[in-house]
């Protein structure tokens, strides 16, 4: 969100720095604010992967912590096994989820920066 943010910022002084004195080519502006934008992108892209990856290793991590526990029960051990290995899945299906919905915020608010870089531009 802090990417779109400066994007945003960008894209806004773009009509500023138009009407400054400093005679700049509009499309040198244009081509700045989208790199902006497209730097704002990545750099949310690179934080929702590194958080899904930071996600997924905890849920590999609570699970063989409760494999190894439900290992020492003579009885019921393997049911044990097969509910973590549920819940395990069902949680990196909501981290899937999640990120997932992330990256589509993520291209909504580039696509909207660059409209706006588009718009202010002309």
């Amino acid at each position: 969100m802090r990417s779109l943010r400066i994007a945003s910022i960008a894209a806004a002084l773009i009509p500023l720095v138009a009407r400054a004195q400093i005679p700049i080519p509009k499309e040198a502006i244009k081509e700045q604010a989208d790199t902006a934008v497209e730097k704002g992108k990545s750099t949310a892209d690179v934080k929702a992967e590194q958080a899904k990856a930071k996600a997924d290793t905890g849920v590999d991590t609570a699970k063989s912590a409760a494999d190894a526990k439900a290992a020492s029960v003579p009885v019921g051990g393997d049911q044990v096994k097969s509910a973590t290995a549920a819940g395990a899945e069902k949680a990196k299906a909501q981290t899937k989820k999640t990120h997932s919905r992330a990256k589509g915020k993520t291209e909504t608010g580039t696509k909207k920066a660059h409209e706006k870089v588009n718009e202010l531009a002309k």
